[in-house]
């Protein structure tokens, strides 16, 4: 009870001047209430990205996801207050059957390829070159074992994320779920059904009796708006126009990787 009573729950909330954006604030507030300890909520402004991305971007000497931004300043503010620790729930989804659309269905090699790229690499760079090869070691008579490949590549991509920005903050990672496993194999029709991450739902169930379980979302960041009016990239490497028809997460990723080229050329990293 005294860890409990000693412990923050941080949300964030991003905002765009003058539009409502998604606020998770509201529902998390209650299960800080349940748990018994106290809410706070971090704010998040597209003004962040340009205080902290050059940094996380130097530090882990690749371009970033655009959540670490946000868990930087989380990770900053969880200091400031007295913290050593800070716990997230990330790779409950590559573990326990989350990330549902991608299991949804046995995938070929090359629908895989295609469904999994978020960016289609010869859309934005004019000499692109395809790494197959994370793909492959999960491949068996040509299809994808897809549960493998997120406990694996995607696993290790996803807590970088985490880990890059706590380590700049000076902070512990803390994330329990890396710490287990399961004992059998996922049962993939369960999740095809609409159970996906069946195990973590059940225990939900006992601890929090007269919830309704939400809606997964990613956490919320609104790129369609704050990147609504960039134009594109204008480095040699880049096809003029190649954001057109893109969505916010996906122009930030071409917005970042021109970042990181910017800052390579500069000798920054």
């Amino acid at each position: 009870m005294q860890e409990r009573q000693n412990s923050v729950a941080y949300t964030f909330r991003c905002n765009v001047p003058g539009i409502q954006v998604t606020d998770e604030t509201l529902a998390a507030a209650k299960y800080a209430q349940e748990c018994g300890i106290e809410h706070r909520i971090v704010e998040i402004y597209w003004d962040d990205f340009a205080n902290f991305a050059p940094a996380l971007i130097k530090q882990k000497g690749a371009p970033i996801h655009s959540i670490e931004v946000q868990i930087y300043k989380a990770a900053l503010q969880a200091k400031k207050d007295g913290f050593t620790k800070f716990i997230f729930g990330e790779s409950a989804d590559c573990i326990y059957g989350g990330l549902s659309k991608l299991l949804s269905r046995d995938w070929k090699v090359g629908e895989f390829i295609e469904r999994y790229s978020y960016v289609k690499p010869h859309v934005a760079l004019k000499e692109p070159v395809l790494i197959y090869e994370p793909i492959k070691r999960f491949e068996n008579n040509g299809y994808i074992d897809v549960h493998g490949f997120l406990n694996d590549v995607f696993y290790k991509e996803s807590t970088a994320s985490y880990f890059n920005a706590c380590d700049l903050a000076q902070i512990d990672f803390v994330a329990p779920f890396m710490m287990t496993f399961m004992d059998s194999p996922l049962d993939i029709t369960r999740v095809r059904k609409g159970e996906n991450k069946y195990i973590v739902r059940d225990i939900f169930s006992r601890l929090y009796h007269g919830f309704i379980i939400p809606k997964k979302t990613p956490m919320p960041r609104p790129m369609n708006k704050w990147l609504h009016n960039w134009e594109g990239p204008t480095r040699p490497e880049f096809w003029p126009n190649c954001v057109e028809g893109m969505s916010g997460d996906q122009k930030w990723l071409v917005y970042c990787l021109e970042w990181f080229l910017n800052l390579l050329e500069d000798g920054v990293i």
